[in-house]
């Protein structure tokens, strides 16, 4: 249904969505102000293009205790073409697991997380993490999902689902 919603009035939604998660990194975080600074919070909404996922996972990015908030966006922002879906979650995977590390194509750690993350997104149902470590036989993923938040809900008990938050993913 949206897609019959006019772009100005999504834009201004989305931009709300930004300013109210944005800003309660700031507060959690003790971030000075103007942080995003407004010229920010228009980059983004143009980078969302109208799309909410877009919006919600790149929050969810920002807020990763693993990173600062600001390590968080600048990532985002490096990339000034970033309009797919797929170049937003290539990049997010890519820092989320490697981080600044150099990793080849077939370093144990790439292996591992092709193996597990695939594994998730190719399932038609959804499973708990120790099952997917046994249907693997792995003996713990929990490491290797530790810092996808931003695309998988990862729950803190092991019998809990894993969930892909979009199936764009």
């Amino acid at each position: 249904m949206l897609h019959n919603i006019p772009s100005p009035t999504v834009n201004q939604d989305i931009s709300i969505f930004f300013r109210r998660k944005l800003s309660s990194v700031k507060s959690e975080h003790g971030l000075s102000t103007p942080w995003p600074g407004e010229p920010t919070i228009q980059r983004l909404v143009e980078k969302a293009a109208g799309l909410f996922i877009y919006t919600a996972t790149i929050c969810r990015f920002i807020r990763d205790d693993n990173y600062t908030p600001e390590e968080q966006l600048s990532v985002i922002l490096e990339e000034d073409h970033m309009k797919h879906l797929d170049d937003m979650y290539t990049k997010l995977l890519q820092h989320s697991v490697v981080g600044k590390q150099a990793v080849s194509k077939d370093d144990h750690l790439a292996v591992r997380f092709r193996k597990i993350v695939g594994s998730i997104i190719i399932m038609f149902k959804v499973i708990a993490t120790k099952e997917i470590a046994k249907l693997l036989h792995l003996r713990t993923i929990s490491i290797t999902l530790a810092s996808l938040g931003s695309v998988l809900s990862v729950p803190e008990d092991e019998g809990q689902l894993v969930r892909i938050f979009h199936p764009s993913l």
